[in-house]
């Protein structure tokens, strides 16, 4: 930003908040859920240099991260600088680029009050369920240092209760007959509880010839997927590079503060209209009308989704080249048309018998947005075989199916459960994954997460005296009325108190 700027704008740097809850104590006051916060201590150089600086600019303007924890920082810089007399605006920065920079200081706005809201309602609700809480778990689980979180402790439960699953699983077995062509295999659509049960079929059908008695073709779209936000950024790529979570969101930020891609925390998937008429005349130059899609107009909000900031750009090298090209080949996807598949399926009978085996046939008709990707799915062709055609099965044979237990989540699945239960937000995805192993609770094997004993006691403690803090639909509604305090400008005070009563109500704290 300062090379962007030159000479004429000082730019320096937060690092993170100024102000926060003391360490050692509450810092809430539970009559009137006031916050005392204190200025960090690490931070006093920091400030004291703004506060210089600021005395000799002719105006200060504050372009922290355009989000709600960024805008609180906002506001503590703002009340820092409260005996400063200069004048002071508010920049939302999405894209680190000149032309972006200088547009946003062409049009700067106000500290939005709601989003600071709707942060200290969070930052307060946060301190009083692991403050009040944390202490009683550790004593009643004799273990020090026991921690329970408002979001931390849901996701262990998600955890724990999958490996409860797992460890509970009693496998079964099923049995099915297929008939073996020259060209294609067709299943018996019944299932056997006993191999000697589908034995008596196979004696039934073996000297048979089969009719072919209905071909059934149809065509399938496959949509695009839409361009990336935080969380399914964070899914995929933790997926398809063998990366943490965590790694994921450092080197999203790495692309965001070099100028690759834009603002890396955000729910939406929008894409800005102009920047995506940019891309599909890249798509049409590179692969031809058939290969543009729909540009999709959610409801506008002040994010867009995560996207390269120019397609031209060349990507960097290693890792950070690896997660600049995923980001770029799914927006270029979100832009691209459906792919299209060719269906069938062939139902056959065995002569003068009522039991149907179907075969079924896939194959890719237009790969459309799976070029942009680089990908492709499997084909498996129909033979020329048409209704009427007396087939020789050239055997018969039974084939058994296990049931698989739940798989143990990882960390992109986790986050995709969080995420479908309304737990958390962008900004706290990969922080909820690496406080929960730090903290002993979730040990990892290979990319499995794996529940300790303490997570296993934890939950067991927390269902049986304080159940509605790991309770999903509790924690959803509390992320809810955060949002609501941050769109529609409620008393975050009263919202707290609510919430806070219905915690109490479990314990006399």
């Amino acid at each position: 930003i300062s090379k962007f700027l030159g000479k004429s704008f000082v730019v320096i740097a937060t690092l993170g908040h100024i102000k926060d809850l003391p360490k050692n104590s509450l810092g809430v006051d539970l009559s009137t859920l006031e916050p005392a916060f204190v200025w960090l201590p690490n931070k006093k150089k920091l400030i004291g240099k703004i506060i210089t600086l600021a005395k000799d600019a002719s105006a200060i303007y504050i372009a922290t991260d355009p989000d709600r924890e960024g805008e609180a920082i906002a506001n503590s810089i703002r009340e820092v600088l409260k005996n400063v007399k200069k004048p002071t605006f508010r920049v939302s920065l999405y894209e680190l680029t000149p032309k972006a920079i200088y547009k946003a200081l062409q049009n700067p706005g106000e500290i939005n009050k709601s989003l600071v809201n709707a942060q200290l309602a969070r930052r307060v609700l946060d301190r009083l369920v692991g403050y009040l809480l944390s202490p009683k778990a550790s004593k009643a689980l004799k273990l020090k240092g026991a921690s329970v979180g408002r979001v931390q402790s849901p996701a262990i439960r998600l955890i724990v209760e999958r490996e409860k699953k797992i460890q509970t699983f009693k496998p079964k077995t099923s049995y099915y007959i297929k008939a073996v062509f020259q060209d294609f295999e067709a299943t018996l659509k019944y299932r056997f509880e006993k191999p000697e049960n589908a034995k008596v079929f196979i004696e039934k059908f073996k000297d048979l010839p089969f009719e072919v008695l209905k071909i059934q073709s149809w065509q399938e779209s496959i949509s695009p997927p839409k361009a990336f936000k935080t969380a399914t950024l964070q899914q995929v790529a933790s997926q398809k590079l063998s990366i943490s979570v965590s790694t994921v969101q450092k080197l999203a930020q790495m692309l965001y503060e070099t100028g690759y891609i834009t603002y890396p925390r955000t729910d939406s998937t929008r894409i800005n209209y102009e920047k995506a008429l940019e891309i599909q005349k890249h798509i049409k130059k590179l692969y031809g009308d058939k290969y543009l899609g729909t540009i999709y107009q959610e409801k506008m909000s002040a994010h867009e989704c995560i996207r390269p900031v120019s397609i031209r750009k060349k990507p960097p090298e290693g890792i950070l080249g690896e997660l600049y090209r995923l980001i770029l080949n799914t927006t270029l996807a979100s832009l691209s048309s459906p792919a299209v598949v060719k269906k069938s399926k062939i139902y056959l009978r065995p002569i003068d018998q009522s039991q149907e085996f179907i075969a079924s046939f896939q194959e890719l008709d237009f790969d459309g947005f799976l070029r942009l990707l680089g990908e492709t799915i499997e084909s498996k062709p129909m033979p020329e075989i048409k209704e009427g055609d007396i087939l020789i099965p050239l055997e018969l044979k039974i084939f058994s199916v296990n049931t698989s237990p739940p798989e143990r989540l990882t960390e992109a699945t986790l986050i995709k459960a969080l995420e479908k239960l309304g737990i958390g937000r962008p900004s706290t995805f990969a922080t909820i994954v690496s406080t929960i192993l730090e903290r002993g609770y979730i040990k990892k094997q290979g990319k499995s997460l794996i529940p300790t004993q303490e997570a296993f006691d934890l939950i067991d403690f927390l269902e049986e005296n304080y159940s509605m803090v790991i309770d999903f639909e509790y924690t959803k509604k509390m992320e809810e009325l955060l949002e609501k305090i941050e769109k529609e400008n409620i008393n975050w005070k009263q919202v707290v108190k609510e919430l806070f009563q219905e915690i109490i109500k479990l314990d006399s704290l």
